[in-house]
């Protein structure tokens, strides 16, 4: 197809003109400058003045910033696949999306991250199938495939099972049910421990864990589901597949550097003070965060944050920023941190299904192969002037073959075992890759909502710009503007 010119525009810039050029329905945006010189970013920002929001293609912009005055290609458009759409039925938090739109944190005190649900209650619904579209760099897009239906059993996990429509996730046992960032639903047993110290060593459990005293300093503690502390923990090094419900708060007396508390999900406590903390989800703080390094996938809400440095993905919702905090607003700046494991892994697995392929087709053609010639055997085992020495021959021959085409036969059928298992674990990893993706493509207008004040000084680094007030900001909302990712600051509503 002849790629002709359907549009052109012309942006002005800092120093200079760019010219746009709409090809091809608007599938390809071409871009030259006039004048100059120019940066990166003025140019990403004139883009976004023109509608141009996706498909941006960084090399194109560090040409033209570095003095090309040639036509360039600026953005394209984008085959996307869009995952099966969910809803979580059990796993909503309506209440704190509330908070979030709010900013009134009056309820947060009664608050619980922590699901508990009975056998037989729905946990997800499956809603959508997977889908194909193709998205134009203008925004719109297009739907190029949609699969029949979606195999509800990919989001499956541990004591769970898929009803008889096969729409709906559903709990086996009575437990404490999270869903993890790439949409996998479990549901696990409790076991209650009194405390934990450096003492118990590294400890490791399958399963929902209750501490009713404290985690202590030098504490290792790895589960696959939940973990509840009535006291708090300090000085230790947690790592939780799902929700994290503290007590009285955590903190690092200690100093020690390898403490941190990470979970698949969100994390409550009274309080955080010098502690490394990562969620998937939520970071709730019902009293404040002093001095520490906060990262969250979602949203982090506490009425008070001190002197942190705190990257989020979607939402800060706080009263009072206090001394200096620097903050990174997008989903760009926070990321799971086994992600890149599970790219490998998920990758290793697909190859690992090509050459099992490989192998099926093999056995396969052995198989064949010896079913031929045992024809051609049992032809020449028939034939009346066979002289008994052949006849004898020939029927070894046939018994060979027998066995060959039985091994063949049965090894065929292990790689068929080994080709199936494995395709259902490419499936569900390649479904949580794409719920992972979809999580953070979602989070396209994270802001930061200040209901009391902003001290001066805290740093703000948005997309593209940053903001660092020199006097004290109050009731104010802060957010990348959707067109050119400059961060803009609004009064909240009175």
């Amino acid at each position: 197809m002849k790629l002709s010119p359907i549009e052109r525009r012309e942006i002005k810039l800092p120093e200079g003109i760019l010219q746009l050029t709409l090809m091809a329905g608007t599938r390809l945006v071409m871009g030259q400058l006039q004048g100059g010189p120019v940066m990166a970013n003025d140019l990403l920002i004139a883009l976004g003045k023109a509608g141009i929001r996706e498909g941006i293609i960084g090399k194109g912009l560090d040409l033209i910033a570095k003095g090309s005055r040639e036509q360039i290609p600026l953005a394209a458009a984008q085959v996307i696949e869009v995952p099966a759409g969910t809803t979580n039925v059990s796993f909503a938090m309506s209440e704190l999306d509330q908070v979030a739109a709010s900013g009134n944190m009056e309820t947060l005190t009664e608050m619980d991250v922590i699901l508990q649900v009975k056998a037989g209650q729905t946990l997800i619904t499956v809603d959508s199938p997977k889908k194909i579209i193709e998205r134009l760099p203008t925004g719109k897009s297009r739907i190029l495939h949609e699969e029949d239906s979606i195999d509800a059993r990919l989001f499956s996990g541990a004591n769970t099972s898929v009803d008889q429509a096969g729409r709906a996730v559903l709990a086996d046992i009575d437990g404490q049910a999270h869903r993890n960032i790439y949409g996998v639903v479990a549901v696990l047993p409790v076991e209650n421990i009194p405390g934990l110290g450096r003492a118990h060593g590294k400890m490791y459990k399958d399963g929902a864990i209750q501490v009713d005293q404290d985690v202590g300093d030098g504490s290792q503690l790895e589960c696959t589901a939940d973990l509840r502390v009535f006291g708090g923990i300090h000085s230790a090094s947690i790592t939780v597949a799902g929700n994290i419900h503290i007590g009285i708060g955590a903190d690092n007396p200690a100093k020690n550097n390898e403490a941190y508390i990470r979970a698949g999900q969100s994390v409550r406590a009274p309080r955080f003070k010098d502690i490394q903390v990562w969620a998937g989800s939520y970071i709730i703080a019902t009293e404040e965060v002093y001095s520490c390094n906060i990262e969250c996938m979602d949203t982090i809400i506490a009425p008070v944050i001190i002197s942190s440095d705190i990257k989020v993905g979607n939402r800060l919702i706080v009263r009072d920023l206090q001394g200096i905090s620097h903050i990174k607003l997008g989903s760009r700046y926070v990321a799971d941190p086994e992600l890149n494991k599970k790219v490998l892994v998920h990758t290793q697995h697909a190859r690992r299904q090509g050459d099992i392929d490989q192998s099926l087709s093999s056995h396969r053609y052995t198989y064949n192969k010896a079913r031929l010639n045992l024809v051609k055997q049992i032809k020449l085992v028939q034939a009346p002037a066979i002289s008994p020495a052949q006849r004898q021959k020939t029927i070894q021959n046939l018994l060979r073959l027998f066995n060959a085409m039985d091994e063949s036969l049965s090894a065929f059928k292990k790689a068929y075992d080994d080709y199936t298992s494995n395709a259902r674990l490419v499936a569900q990893e390649q479904v949580g890759l794409d719920y992972y993706r979809q999580l953070q493509a979602s989070f396209d207008a994270p802001y930061i909502m200040v209901t009391g004040t902003l001290a001066a000084g805290t740093v703000i680094q948005g997309p593209i710009d940053k903001l660092k007030p020199a006097k004290a900001l109050s009731n104010v909302r802060i957010q990348p503007d959707p067109h050119t990712g400059l961060l803009t600051t609004t009064p909240l509503d009175p």
